[in-house]
């Protein structure tokens, strides 16, 4: 396009120059060697512009794929068993594609598929992610379940990158959840398909730990029923069935209206969807005194807590993670971005020699 729009207004240029000089001063001759001249200089200007110009289609052309795959799975699925998709519909092999192009606007999904008809298995996860004008913006997740580990690792223009995921082998993480997860999320654990999220296992309506953060939130409460202390120095007090809390130095309070449920607490509904603080809180077992909420060295050092959550962040890269909808509170999520992206990487685990443990 770039070249065309150079002969597009090198041609333009032309013909207005002719009609600005069609009847110059000074008779024909002139007339007739200031178009010669003019017409070699811009012949000239475009011939000394094609060869950026066809650099740049070819530049163009090579970053059309700025999703890039690499398969990691040490022999456990193909190229041609491998595929992605943008609306989780229809998918392309990597064998048939070897990347993804570039998808411009928000709330984006990029699903990745790994099946096996011969042994009837269908394994299905994504990343999440904006790309616009401020750069590109995506994550990871396992805040609805655990399929596939999986890494992506982000390039800048000025060739820095970050990566976050999971590398881990899947089996070996499989065998920890179970024995590093208290009794009551071993539900999560769905055959050898996934590792679900509380909501969708034993901790959803009507299910057996339906009620799990409940007695914690009615402590809460209960503790500063009148005008308390926190040890961080906020003063909490419930006023009007509303759990408040004010900074050591004054300010504006935070505040929760009513008790949240075991299922707002999980899904960021209800009364906490605006109110990711106080999700967050319960989630990591410190509501009691905001002075923790920014403080990882406090979550989930006792229960009820989600150690759904908990047990990602010890297994991912850098103990990041999105356990829960709300885990982007004090920072502690995926989340990566960068204002001139080159190019995503996505690597591919499962049980090969690559998938090292995570790095802390």
């Amino acid at each position: 396009m770039l070249r065309t729009a150079r002969y597009a207004s090198g041609e333009m240029l032309l013909h207005d120059v002719t009609l600005r000089h069609s009847q110059p001063r000074g008779g024909p001759e002139r007339i007739i060697w200031r178009k010669l001249f003019l017409a070699v200089i811009l012949i000239g200007a475009c011939l000394a512009a094609m060869p950026a110009a066809l650099a740049q289609e070819k530049n163009s052309s090579a970053s059309g794929t700025f999703y890039n795959f690499v398969n990691s799975t040490g022999g456990r699925f193909t190229d041609e068993q491998i595929s992605w998709s943008f609306d989780g519909k229809n998918f392309k092999s990597l064998a048939e594609t070897g990347g993804a192009p570039r998808r411009m606007g928000g709330g984006g999904r990029l699903y990745v598929r790994m099946q096996s008809a011969a042994k009837g298995e269908t394994y299905t996860d994504f990343i999440e992610f904006t790309h616009n004008n401020a750069g590109w913006f995506g994550n990871t997740t396992q805040v609805d379940a655990f399929v596939i580990p999986l890494t992506i690792e982000l390039f800048d223009a000025d060739g820095t990158s970050k990566k976050v995921g999971i590398s881990e082998s899947r089996t070996a993480l499989f065998a920890a959840f179970k024995q590093e997860t208290p009794a009551e999320f071993h539900s999560c654990i769905q055959d050898f398909r996934q590792i679900a999220s509380p909501h969708r296992a034993d901790f959803g309506k009507g299910k057996p730990q339906a009620n799990y953060f409940d007695r914690y939130i009615d402590e809460v409460w209960a503790a500063y029923a009148t005008e308390t202390k926190t040890p961080g120095g906020w003063t909490g007090h419930v006023v009007d069935g509303a759990l408040e809390f004010v900074p050591p130095k004054g300010g504006k309070p935070l505040r929760c209206p009513r008790k949240p449920t075991t299922e707002e607490a999980l899904l960021g509904s209800g009364i906490l969807g605006k109110l990711p603080q106080f999700c967050a809180a319960i989630n990591r077992h410190v509501l009691a005194d905001p002075a923790d909420w920014q403080n990882p060295a406090k979550f989930y050092l006792a229960p009820p807590a989600n150690f759904y959550a908990k047990f990602w962040h010890d297994h991912s890269l850098n103990g990041k993670a999105y356990g829960f909808c709300y885990d982007d509170v004090s920072q502690q999520d995926t989340l990566i971005h960068c204002a001139k992206p080159v190019k995503l990487v996505i690597t591919l685990y499962w049980d090969s020699a690559r998938a090292t443990p995570a790095q802390k």
